[in-house]
């Protein structure tokens, strides 16, 4: 029987802004993978996927994945809708597969997916759907254990759950980069060092407390220390004297250095000198300046508060420990120093001393001493320039949608109505 498997990103997908305005929250980095690559391993080859997603979106996804994006001409006989915040395992992607029969899957009350057949995806309308649409016939499944993305700092403490369980499928205790004389390996069965992958003198790879992993072509430079669990991608740099602590996954092609616990970068990325990151999220084509650093502990050991986009406010996120959220291609300047629980949007560029606010809008000019608009045209410029560096190119598709966001988020820059 043919399946067709569509990611469906639903209203909660906001919660997410600025890190959802240029890529579908399936596209996020949760531990070693993006939600997009854990459903691809997951599910295998046998599945045609689709997108439903928003509008804004689609050019740039359909270009960016090959698959077809809002559209719905199907002529198969399974159809399963599947909500874009899941976080799928292997198991529950295996039993959505052996059911047959329409069927609804419910994590709490929100919907996790929907299996199709026959007449009901004939009278199927994706653009009005609700979860209200499904008949009480169907069987309702409940899965307790299963988990969605809800809130922006799940990123952080999910990711971390991930990054230890997604360590795990590495083929450990397995050597197949060069290592060179005077590397510590501590539990080394716990190490896997890809292809392509060096390690330089001084550097202690320390996996007692979780696995470490260095992907193809990953490098590391003298004298650093790694602590797991800890996974370093395709072709990213960590620098020389660099600490890294458990809990942090860099994506590909990324260069970083000074202190970092607890974070992740999406990949394209660049946080190359001192400077302390902790409980961090960072997006592509960001570069942190020498010296930047976050706070991710409030001296009053209060719970962290941050902004949500759907509720236009500051909420309690229950986190002790939360630092600095960084959207796609964000600048920070020398020794910038950003609050607990900041939030800094699409394109934004930070500099000047002092503490900015923990919410910096989209295309964002400046810091604690005063904001301004980050002129578009400057912006793409120094876009592109930035993406040249690593031999990639500002297509269309990316352009038009960051000329959108930087439209769709005008209101957020209040300074511009005075």
């Amino acid at each position: 029987m043919s399946l067709l498997v569509y990611l469906v990103e639903d209203e909660a997908v906001a919660h997410f802004l600025p890190l959802v305005w240029t890529r579908p929250i399936f596209d996020l980095r949760l531990g070693v993978h993006t939600l997009w690559e854990k459903h691809r391993r997951y599910w295998g080859s046998r599945v045609e996927f689709r997108a439903w997603v928003r509008p804004f979106l689609a050019r740039w996804t359909a270009e960016t994945y090959g698959i077809e994006v809002n559209r719905w001409d199907v002529a198969t006989e399974a159809v399963l809708w599947v909500n874009a915040r899941w976080i799928p395992t292997e198991a529950q992607v295996r039993a959505l597969r052996e059911t047959r029969g329409p069927a609804s899957w419910w994590a709490g009350s929100e919907w996790l997916a929907l299996r199709l057949e026959g007449e009901a995806i004939s009278r199927w309308d994706p653009h009005r759907w609700s979860p209200g649409q499904v008949p009480d016939s169907w069987p309702r499944i409940h899965w307790p254990e299963a988990r969605l993305l809800r809130r922006l700092w799940e990123l952080i403490s999910i990711g971390a759950l991930e990054l230890d369980r997604e360590l795990e499928a590495f083929p450990l205790g397995t050597v197949e980069g060069r290592l060179h004389g005077g590397v510590a390996l501590l539990a080394p069965e716990r190490v896997y060092i890809a292809p392509g992958a060096v390690v330089y003198p001084g550097t202690v790879l320390n996996a007692e407390g979780g696995p470490i992993v260095l992907d193809e072509g990953a490098e590391v430079g003298e004298l650093a220390a790694i602590r797991g669990p800890c996974y370093i991608g395709p072709h990213s740099q960590v620098r020389m004297g660099a600490l890294l602590y458990g809990g942090t996954s860099i994506g590909p092609v990324c260069k970083v250095g000074g202190e970092i616990a607890m974070s992740t970068f999406q990949g394209y990325a660049n946080k190359a000198h001192e400077g302390h990151l902790g409980h961090a999220w960072i997006g592509s084509w960001v570069n942190l300046g020498a010296g930047t650093h976050n706070s991710n502990l409030k001296n009053d050991y209060h719970p962290v508060r941050i902004w949500d986009a759907v509720e236009g406010r500051f909420v309690d996120s229950g986190q002790q420990f939360l630092g600095l959220f960084a959207a796609d291609h964000v600048k920070s300047g020398i020794g910038v120093t950003f609050n607990t629980g900041t939030v800094v949007g699409v394109g934004a560029n930070v500099f000047g001393a002092g503490f900015p606010r923990t919410y910096l809008p989209s295309f964002s000019w400046g810091g604690a001493g005063g904001l301004s608009t980050y002129r578009l045209d400057r912006f793409l410029a120094m876009a592109e320039r930035m993406m040249a560096r690593r031999n990639r190119q500002l297509g269309d598709a990316e352009r038009e949608l960051l000329c959108y966001v930087f439209e769709a988020t005008r209101s957020e820059r209040t300074w511009e109505a005075r």
